[in-house]
């Protein structure tokens, strides 16, 4: 994705508005047909580097 500070945020706000959705819901996030498809393809990266992780990075047992 080209360097465009606009673009990045704009994919940080999709991918947070389909995270917040429940994980069978999260691709309705995308289907607006006036979104901009290089922020939806940014927006489902970050999504699939989300669920990629897991629980990778939470908090280890105290």
């Amino acid at each position: 994705m080209r360097s465009d500070p606009d673009l990045h945020r704009r994919a940080a706000d999709l991918f947070a508005d389909a995270l917040d959705r429940e994980p069978d819901d999260r691709e309705a996030a995308f289907e607006d047909p006036a979104l901009d498809p290089l922020v939806v393809a940014e927006a489902r990266s970050l999504l699939a580097a989300h669920d990629a992780a897991g629980d990778a990075i939470a908090a280890p047992d105290a």
